[in-house]
């Protein structure tokens, strides 16, 4: 959660110099191969931490806190690789996750593109002939503002100023609603009062 709220701040400071682009955090698509593979136990398969929408573009962005001072690489299958080794929550779904979003959106012919951001510090990423061809760049804290001005900047110019309104509400359907801890504490009284949230 602290790296997805870290992302989140960083994509606000980013979308504010452009009116057009619409952030959309905590996204669910229902798939049949969800399971729990994050080193943080957090749920991978049709969630997305973060989605910006600029016109027809879409960038899905999955916030990682992995391990400080380490470095990262991509292996030919896109498994992110610490310091060369495999390692739990390095299997990433976020090319599954454009598929299903593909999918999803298929009748507004989308633009998606997916960045791994790893919000910890003192990290270096490997940009080697791999991490270019692997579908998602994989980018460090400091580098990430860097990859989001290069996918902007090879939009076309009345694209960025363009808000479809029903791809956006699409999006936002999908939002997962907020966690509520009095809640799952205390599911009785919610049943008795009649509360579903």
């Amino acid at each position: 959660m602290q790296g997805e709220h870290k992302t989140t701040g960083l994509l606000k400071k980013w979308i504010e110099d452009k009116p057009a682009a619409i952030l959309v955090d905590s996204i669910h698509l229902e798939t049949d191969t969800e399971e729990t593979v994050d080193e943080d136990g957090v749920l991978e398969g049709g969630d997305t931490d973060h989605c910006v929408i600029i016109g027809k573009k879409i960038i899905l962005i999955d916030s990682k806190a992995w391990k400080k001072k380490a470095s990262y690489s991509v292996n030919e299958e896109g498994v992110v690789l610490r310091s060369n080794k495999e390692f739990p929550g390095g299997n990433v779904r976020i090319r599954q996750a454009k598929h299903l979003w593909e999918e999803y959106l298929a009748n507004f012919e989308v633009d998606i593109e997916c960045i791994i951001a790893i919000t910890s510090e003192e990290v270096f990423v490997v940009r080697d002939r791999t991490w270019w061809r692997v579908g998602y760049k994989l980018t460090n804290y400091d580098d990430f503002y860097k990859w989001l001005d290069k996918i902007y900047e090879r939009m076309e110019d009345d694209e960025k100023s363009v808000i479809y309104y029903d791809l956006v509400a699409e999006v936002v359907s999908m939002c997962v609603k907020p966690y509520n801890v009095q809640k799952e504490l205390l599911p009785n009284v919610y049943h008795l009062l009649g509360k579903s949230n």
